[in-house]
């Protein structure tokens, strides 16, 4: 059985996906995976009948982005999947243009769920009675995040003021965060990760960020920054001094745990846990 999710309503999807991995989580034991198609290698053996499981339970993250060679090798075993027991689920940010494997996904699946942004009168008939610089600011708002969107609009219907949009934000500050986790300032790291979800990053993206950090930090607690460049060496050098070697060995196994693709469920809550934790 396959399912495919995807849609501009990222919010949405986000959500639905959250409960294909908590089903998963109860029902398929430890042979569930998840796979960013972005980033991981897909396993050559993926998919093979095993004497112990009669059915693959697995999670695709943005398949449009696979190579034609690993796209193949999957295409081979959509039809299986659409046929028999096992739980396959696709997840697109949007629909991509002329991509035949999204296509051929689109094929197979079972079942096929787009989540698309409804158009602000349609969320806020009373829109249009608002003050112009609240509608403006509603309008960005449905833009860039429906659900914040929705939660704005209820606080101007109750008499208040919506709050004004922050401005895109930049990868790099990605590694502002882990920066600001280096030197201990929870307040700040609190308030940029919640800014960051807002901004469309995803929990993934901040974990390899501080995976990449943390490991910085612990070379630098033992003085191995030979390999760094000079600013990152002087940088993770000042910051592991706000740490023991042990807590810095902890905190790298537990991001390294939370890696694993069977730790990926509940990660936006696992990692802020994380952050405020040392």
């Amino acid at each position: 059985m396959i399912y495919l999710l995807y849609g501009e309503n990222i919010h949405a999807s986000r959500a639905v996906l959250g409960k294909f991995l908590d089903r998963f989580k109860k029902e398929a034991g430890p042979g569930w995976r998840v796979f960013n198609c972005e980033e991981d290698e897909l396993d050559a053996g993926l998919g093979s009948v095993s004497l112990f499981a009669s059915k693959d339970f697995y999670i695709f993250k943005y398949p449009s982005a696979l190579s034609k060679e690993k796209s193949e090798m999957l295409m081979a075993l959509l039809k299986r999947w659409s046929k028999d027991d096992s739980i396959v689920v696709f997840y697109e940010r949007s629909e991509p243009e002329k991509n035949k494997f999204f296509k051929d996904i689109k094929k197979y699946a079972t079942k096929t769920e787009e989540f698309k942004k409804a158009s602000a009168a349609k969320l806020a008939p009373s829109l249009s009675k608002l003050d112009r610089a609240e509608q403006e600011k509603l309008r960005v708002w449905h833009e860039v995040d429906t659900g914040r969107f929705l939660s704005e609009l209820e606080k101007v219907s109750l008499g208040g003021v919506a709050s004004l949009p922050k401005k895109e934000r930049s990868g790099n500050e990605l590694f502002v965060l882990g920066d600001l986790w280096g030197k201990r300032e929870k307040q700040k790291v609190y308030l940029l990760y919640h800014a960051l979800l807002d901004a469309g990053f995803e929990a993934d993206d901040m974990l390899r960020t501080l995976l990449w950090h943390v490991k910085n930090l612990n070379n630098a607690s033992r003085g191995r920054t030979k390999e760094m460049k000079p600013f990152v060496a002087q940088k993770v050098s000042e910051q592991a001094r706000n740490f023991s070697n042990d807590a810095l060995s902890d905190a790298y196994e537990k991001l390294t745990l939370m890696a694993d693709p069977r730790g990926r469920d509940l990660l936006e809550t696992k990692l802020l846990h994380f952050l405020l934790a040392y």
